[in-house]
């Protein structure tokens, strides 16, 4: 808009005084950003479009600014050498002539003006032309990729390499899903690397003290999970009682011990049979922490199960990389593909906020499940629905996801890509855009043969006659697409208005 404003004031009024050329460049800058906000998609996106003519005029003032101390300190700096005795050498302000030049290309503009409005005008009604041929379309792109069968009906949202996921991403996929359907996320608890770069393990022990006689043992990793686990039955439980029961944060926190399922290895080495787990409340503590055994299960179905990715859900063994990497946190991501942990080793509960394991060893949340089935009915979602709500958060999210649906399990991604439409349509616009500018200034050359003649023979060197009609060209690139610009929007908002479209 500034350059267009200064050029539009001179081809129009050319006033000399610089008082009326302030007013003038000030009207025209303000009735220009008018229709730019009027005309311009993108100030509809914005609370105060008026902050964009504020930062306008900080520019332009700061710019004048600059300039003014610039010319200060050299005009300063003249008067030292001045003072000095100094004798100035004859110097060229190659910038000032360039200026020179540049203005009396636009003074000519402005003495034939007829000339000037009728390339203005093709210029501008070329660029209107170019801009309705070329449109941006979105085309949808879709791949799906059958993985092999699916243990739930849903989405599996999941990092790479096992990084960890956020509480806002959770946050976001709760409030998207979580009203009509079941959300699950998983933690599990990982080695981290020391500041020596020497991996340190997690530090967990279970004791079991039964009549007065301690037991215990270590175990390798703990991992956390929900009531609503999809995968949940795949999980062979030898107790009467079976999955975790559904319970809120607040319930959890408020109870003396916490739910924990444990191995039957587990449950052998510490001497805790079925038998007891149903016949009372066998509690056991973690780094000291009282859990309670909620039930047990057999290791080998947990590390049997295969979730929507066709991985298995278990921690990766850290001590079995050859190579360990790990982000500014110093927190491990897994191998490609990775071993993972024994599940004999591992504990299944509901949370460890709070538990100490180590130094800086962290419970990480690693995946989320995304359980296609209606919390009111328990019922699971038809496929109809179940596949519009799959396609709507993959062409949200715009990346490839692990997915099941009628009990196979797809990895698919749905993206919108964007193409310029009419690119070829543009080209024969461009070339008669190209061709008039070009006829415009070799005709003024032509024209001017005389007058270049007496600029050389009073020593003005080529190049500088040169901006002198490089400033036609570039008046009219400028004054030309600003006002096409303004016209095509201006006809696009009548024409939407009236209902034309």
């Amino acid at each position: 808009l500034v350059p267009f404003t200064f050029f539009f004031e001179k081809l129009l009024f050319a006033f000399p005084d610089v008082r009326k050329q302030i007013a003038a460049h000030a009207v025209i800058f303000v009735l220009s950003f008018a229709l730019l906000k009027l005309l311009h998609p993108a100030f509809g996106m914005i609370r105060s479009s008026l902050m964009i003519l504020l930062g306008f005029v900080i520019m332009l003032i700061s710019g004048g600014i600059t300039v003014l101390f610039s010319g200060k300190f050299q005009e300063n700096l003249e008067g030292l050498r001045a003072k000095r005795g100094a004798v100035a050498a004859a110097e060229v302000n190659r910038l000032g002539v360039v200026g020179t030049a540049f203005m009396l290309g636009l003074n000519n503009m402005h003495r034939r003006k007829v000339r000037t409005g009728l390339t203005c005008g093709t210029l501008a009604l070329i660029t209107f032309a170019m801009i309705c041929f070329t449109t941006t379309s979105s085309d949808v792109v879709d791949s799906e990729v059958a993985m092999g069968e699916a243990g739930y009906t849903g989405l599996l949202v999941k990092n790479d390499r096992m990084k960890e996921i956020t509480d806002g991403e959770l946050q976001a996929i709760r409030t998207r899903f979580g009203h009509k359907v079941e959300v699950a996320a998983r933690s599990m608890v990982f080695a981290r690397l020391g500041l020596d770069r020497d991996l340190l393990m997690p530090e967990i022990a279970v004791e079991y003290q039964p009549n007065g006689q301690k037991r215990s043992t270590r175990l390798r990793s703990l991992m956390t999970f929900d009531a609503n686990e999809p995968l949940a039955s795949q999980v062979r439980v030898v107790t009467a009682r079976g999955w975790f029961e559904p319970q809120t944060d607040a319930e959890l926190a408020a109870m003396d011990a916490t739910p924990a399922m444990l191995p039957t290895t587990i449950a052998d080495q510490l001497g805790i049979s079925p038998a007891d787990v149903d016949g009372g409340r066998v509690i056991v503590r973690i780094n000291g922490r009282p859990f309670y055994v909620h039930s047990l299960f057999d290791p080998a179905s947990l590390g049997r199960i295969r979730d929507l990715d066709g991985q298995d859900i278990l921690p990766f063994d850290a001590q079995s990389m050859r190579e360990v990497h790990a982000d500014a946190n110093r927190y491990i991501y897994a191998d490609k593909p990775y071993s993972p942990i024994d599940p004999e080793g591992i504990v299944l509960t509901r949370t460890i906020a709070g538990l100490s394991m180590g130094e800086g060893i962290v419970n990480r949340r690693v995946s989320i499940a995304v359980w296609l089935r209606d919390k009111a009915t328990g019922l699971p979602m038809p496929y109809r629905d179940a596949r519009d709500q799959i396609t709507g958060y993959l062409e949200q999210s715009g990346r490839e996801m692990h997915y099941g649906l009628a009990g196979v399990a797809y990895l698919g991604k749905r993206a919108r890509e964007r193409t310029i439409a009419g690119m070829v349509d543009m080209l024969i616009p461009l070339v008669i855009a190209a061709l008039t500018v070009l006829n415009t200034i070799r005709g003024s050359v032509y024209e001017r043969r005389d007058e270049i003649a007496v600029y050389n023979a009073v020593g003005i060197a080529p190049r500088y006659v040169f901006f002198m009609f490089f400033a036609e060209a570039f008046v009219y690139a400028v004054v030309g697409a600003v006002l096409g610009y303004f016209l095509s929007q201006g006809v696009g908002l009548a024409l939407t208005t009236l209902g034309w479209t």
